[in-house]
């Protein structure tokens, strides 16, 4: 009796996120969000993703982040409109065994993202830069490299370190410089004012 009350109390320390296991199904892809995620970016990109412009066949999103979400993350994903569509798991992306916990290998792509507002840039890419990293060699491992790896990177240098880091393999990848599209985007609107407003516009479902 008293290992079950130990084993009770154990199972009951730990929040049910970081017991969850996604359920794979043949019928519906997913797609898994890890990184840097805010709760304003996790609904932008909720409500862009399943936005019936994209078409109404089913799909799934894991979110996998190391710690439990808060009280508003919580209300997110009770939504109606979310629920039974958007799963979060509580684990470290650098752990293999919390990317066996999404089904990383059979994920149709892998997002990023990182923190805009940081104060140190420098920290936060290399931080990406590793989770990036840890994946591929996950992916590699089980054979799915032709699985997508989407990030975000905030300087162009830690574009140019990822690149290097992996010696090329970056055949599916999509790296998106924030650094890099904001600047382009403010010289190009010098030239034509209102880009940056038509560019919104034409990536933003509405």
């Amino acid at each position: 009796s008293t290992k079950i009350s130990k084993l009770i109390h154990l199972l009951s320390s730990k929040s049910m996120y970081a017991r969850m296991r996604y359920k794979i199904s043949d019928d519906t892809p997913h797609i898994i969000l890890t990184g840097s995620v805010s709760n304003i970016a996790a609904a932008d990109f909720f409500v862009e993703f399943f936005h019936e412009d994209h078409g109404d066949q089913p799909r799934h999103i894991v979110i996998l982040l190391p710690f439990r979400p808060d009280s508003h993350m919580e209300n997110l994903l009770r939504m109606p409109q979310f629920q039974s569509r958007v799963f979060y798991i509580q684990g470290d992306p650098i752990k293999e065994n919390d990317l066996r916990r999404c089904h990383t290998e059979k994920a149709k792509a892998i997002i990023i993202m990182c923190n805009k507002h940081t104060s140190d840039s420098q920290e936060e890419d290399a931080r990406t830069i590793l989770n990036a990293m840890i994946i591929k060699k996950y992916l590699k491992l089980h054979r799915a490299q032709s699985v997508r790896l989407c990030m975000q990177i905030l300087r162009p240098e830690g574009k140019t370190h990822y690149y290097l880091s992996l010696n090329r393999q970056v055949k599916s990848d999509q790296v998106i410089c924030v650094e890099e599209l904001k600047l382009s985007l403010l010289a190009k609107s010098c030239l034509c004012p209102g880009l940056i407003t038509f560019i919104s516009n034409l990536i933003t479902s509405s």
